[in-house]
């Protein structure tokens, strides 16, 4: 068994390994679109006091959202069976592959949160052009977060649809293994 590189587990390290693909892939871009358009909209219609409020309201949000994906993730790992996981490391990557987007999602709510707590320690002081970019920069990456709760849903679900199929050819095995045992 080879020694693991705990480095290769990391955040950074999975976004830099994945930036050929599709990272942000369409959620990325309703975020710009919504997250953008919608807080540059926000900027128009509110104070600085009043996108504080809103950016608690993101808190909130993406406070449970990490409990969920990091729940989720739990138990994904603890319920992949022997065979589907032998299955997932034959990909070139292996089954991080498969875990990619539960770090990408766990680590994009983290630095959200962070970004959020930032914002709202320092927001009323902060240069003017700097909390409104500050803002709308936070609005596209809340966005982003809660539209890749259905891409990592769409990720699971494709794995379950795979596993399914999986167990169906074992089962077509078993079978076929049988009825040649009982020719003998």
């Amino acid at each position: 068994m080879s020694r693991l590189d705990r480095k290769k587990f990391g955040f950074w390290y999975i976004i830099v390994e994945y930036k050929k693909s599709h990272l942000a892939g369409k959620e990325g871009i309703v975020a710009l679109v919504i997250g953008g358009g919608g807080g540059i909209e926000v900027l128009r219609l509110t104070s600085v006091i009043q996108r504080i409020a809103i950016t608690g309201d993101f808190l909130t949000l993406i406070s449970a959202l990490v409990g969920v994906v990091l729940a989720g993730f739990a138990l994904v790992v603890a319920f992949l069976s022997d065979s589907y996981t032998l299955q997932l490391q034959k990909n070139p990557k292996g089954v991080r592959a498969f875990f990619a987007p539960f770090m990408i999602n766990i680590g994009t709510d983290v630095g959200l949160i962070i970004g959020v707590v930032a914002y709202r320690a320092v927001a009323a002081s902060l240069p003017h052009i700097v909390e409104r970019t500050s803002f709308v920069v936070l609005a596209v990456i809340f966005i982003f977060a809660a539209l890749n709760i259905t891409a990592l849903t769409r990720t699971v679900m494709a794995h379950g649809v795979t596993r399914a199929e999986l167990m169906t050819m074992d089962q077509l095995e078993k079978q076929l293994n049988d009825s040649d045992t009982g020719n003998d």
